[in-house]
């Protein structure tokens, strides 16, 4: 009786290590992934039939009218407009040779709130225009999604992107901030929290 009792005693004994083990392993892989990450979002590429340089962060916030912290509110079905090249133009002169009078493109526009301005100010609401080419590399715009943005003014009065990929930073639920693309400027801001990431734009703005 008493080999038995002790038989059991050590079974017991290893049973309880073996949960204790495996609650410890989940226990820790999930605080590992209870953060985000870079591979939660997708890497953008520029577009294939266009021909970019990479600018600086300076330079791109010096092209930028709005640098804004914003989330979406509604995305609209895709607009279908005519380009007709301006008179004494080159792309004019083209098209005449051509023997066109004008072009279709797309146009996508997304409400955004603005949750807060590091440059300008478009007031609590302002729509963002994805225009033609840039459709390709623009992110898959879904109600709630957070980016930080450099923005420019586009010809109908809304704004649209200055680059075509490192004008967005995904924000994460847990306020962490990744680059879109893999421009090489862009990198140093990857997994960085958003209040410091804001304090560096606004830092090179100043």
């Amino acid at each position: 009786m008493k080999i038995y009792k002790k038989y059991m005693l050590v079974v017991l004994i290893g049973i309880f290590l073996a949960v204790l083990s495996t609650s410890f392993y989940y226990l820790l892989n999930s605080s590992e992934d209870s953060g985000s990450k870079r591979s939660d979002f997708p890497v953008l590429k520029s577009p294939a039939m266009c021909m970019t340089r990479e600018s600086s962060m300076e330079e791109q916030l010096e092209m930028s009218e709005l640098v804004v912290d914003a989330s979406v509110l509604a995305v609209y079905p895709l607009e279908t407009r005519q380009f007709v090249p301006a008179s004494g133009t080159y792309e004019a002169e083209i098209y005449e040779k051509l023997g066109i009078v004008s072009s279709p493109y797309s146009v996508l526009k997304v409400k955004m709130k603005a949750n807060e301005y590091i440059k300008g100010n478009a007031g609590d609401t302002f729509t963002m225009s994805i225009v033609a080419f840039g459709l390709e590399s623009s992110p898959d715009f879904q109600i709630g999604n957070r980016f930080i943005l450099t923005l420019k003014k586009y010809t109908d009065g809304t704004y649209t992107p200055v680059t075509f990929v490192s004008s967005y930073f995904f924000v994460a639920e847990d306020d962490k901030v990744y680059p879109a693309g893999e421009e090489s400027w862009t990198q140093k801001f990857s997994g960085m929290e958003l209040p410091e990431c804001v304090s560096e734009f606004e830092a090179i703005e100043a």
